[in-house]
């Protein structure tokens, strides 16, 4: 899919060529750069979308709900305060629940908001002497096979 968006960058005209969801070009385009793209105008100043890290949830939705309704929710929740894309966040719960939040998401998932790149898995393998809001019931030592295993499950 090929689209131009124009707005103004720095106080000048500008427009940015999209091709599949990547960047090609910024600038002022050619004729040929624009043909066949979807035209989008912005009647106003365009920024980079920020990316965020470390997404718990939104909108009344937590990631540890794991389903499709709940990351939606979040995502279009993040988008409208600029966020392009975004990794889920868990808590720490056991290996079994995280897999399972993991796995909620389908490696096809189409985002109707900021996009979903990945997961931040915050623990099980966090401090005991640290936990903050984290159940010490659930804190694991650092384990490299656990870890890969539960890895190895999500097929992003």
């Amino acid at each position: 899919m090929k689209s131009v968006v124009s707005g103004t960058i720095h106080h000048e005209r500008q427009q940015i060529l999209i091709e599949d969801g990547i960047i090609q070009k910024i600038g002022q385009l050619s004729a040929t750069d624009i043909e066949g793209a979807t035209l989008i105008e912005t009647n106003g100043e365009l920024y980079p979308g920020f990316l965020d890290i470390h997404i718990h949830g939104g909108g009344g939705a937590d990631t540890m709900d794991a389903s499709d309704e709940a990351f939606q929710t979040i995502a279009k929740t993040h988008a409208q305060h600029g966020t392009t894309g975004l990794f889920l966040t868990t808590i720490t719960e056991s290996i079994d629940r995280m897999n399972q939040v993991m796995q909620s998401l389908a490696p096809n998932h189409v985002s109707e908001g900021a996009q979903i790149l990945g997961f931040h898995l915050e623990g099980p393998f966090i401090s005991m002497k640290r936990p903050g809001a984290h159940p010490v019931s659930h804190i694991r030592h650092g384990q490299c096979k656990l870890h890969n295993h539960s890895v190895s499950l999500w097929d992003f």
